[in-house]
């Protein structure tokens, strides 16, 4: 015998499998969109830095230490820094992003003017990483309690619904079998109201049957 399904429980399913699934696209594209604005900051801070030394604003001799986790390091290109970085001539200015040290690192390569020599401002990607997911936090955060709220509401709006089916169910089975008087209509929803006109139709046959 095929079971019968719940059409309470199959209108909560699809609702939470709509909000859970917009709720999870939603946060993302949050994330991602906090990731890359993060890569921007980062890039933009390493070239403003490395524009600033090639105009002599400020000092190129910061010190160079691959043990800072988030500190901004600067250096001229040299033989240690190729070693440790893996670059291979020629090295053409920009971003690159290489393995030194067991780690990730951004890299910003300018030519300093009037001079042979290239500066480096690099930072781990870390650093950038964990801005991105402090910022993704910030918005999970409220998703997720909007999504435990929104589910909280769905299951009372359905639940408030479906009462006056469940009502008049037990108001039926509770009824005198010889009752025969109509039920009543009034403040019926739009989709109830058919199935009472229906049972009321067949009400009023049976009366008349039974007055014959």
């Amino acid at each position: 015998m095929k079971k019968n399904k719940s059409l309470q429980n199959q209108l909560n399913y699809w609702m939470i499998l709509a909000v859970t699934t917009f709720s999870i696209i939603a946060a993302t594209i949050a994330g991602l969109v906090n990731f890359h604005e993060a890569s921007e900051q980062q890039d933009n801070t390493l070239k403003t830095i490395a524009q600033l030394i090639s105009q002599g604003n400020i000092d190129n001799k910061t010190a160079y230490n691959m043990d800072d986790d988030e500190s901004i390091s600067v250096s001229l290109l040299n033989d240690e820094l190729k070693k440790n970085f893996a670059l291979r001539d020629p090295i053409s200015n920009g971003f690159q992003t290489v393995e030194g040290d067991g780690r990730s690192w951004r890299l910003y390569i300018k030519d300093i003017p009037q001079s042979d020599d290239k500066v480096v401002v690099f930072q781990q990607t870390e650093a950038r990483d964990e801005v991105a997911w402090n910022s993704s936090l910030s918005v999970f955060l409220p998703i997720i309690i909007m999504l435990a709220l929104m589910l909280l509401v769905i299951k009372r709006i359905t639940d408030s619904h479906f009462r006056p089916l469940r009502r008049l169910s037990d108001f039926l089975n509770q009824q005198d079998p010889t009752n025969l008087k109509t039920l009543s209509e009034e403040g019926a929803s739009t989709e109830i109201l058919p199935f009472l006109k229906s049972i009321n139709r067949l009400l009023e046959r049976t009366q008349a049957s039974v007055e014959k």
